[in-house]
């Protein structure tokens, strides 16, 4: 198996449990990183939607239609990282 993060070979394992997807502590907590800081970027994205849809501080729809567009590509980066790690 090859890591999720590195793509390097992974540490066989004695043939019991769950396969390793990380070559490395490292590499896990890198991509445990990534995902929290997606999370946050989708938070804030949401948020300045939810800005655009009340009409706080003039923002314009092409701002929101911007935000939408932002959204959309952070919630699938999101899902390709939770579906691989689902996969494993």
């Amino acid at each position: 198996m090859t890591c999720r993060k590195c793509g390097r070979e992974t540490p066989q394992s004695d043939g019991r449990g769950r396969h390793r997807s990380y070559c490395s502590t490292g590499c896990r907590r890198a991509m445990e990183y990534e995902l929290r800081r997606l999370q946050k970027a989708l938070d804030e994205v949401e948020e300045q939607q939810r800005w655009c849809r009340l009409g706080w501080h003039g923002r314009r729809a092409t701002q929101a239609s911007t935000y939408e567009s932002e959204r959309v590509r952070l919630e699938d980066r999101m899902r390709e990282l939770l579906d691989d790690q689902a996969g494993g």
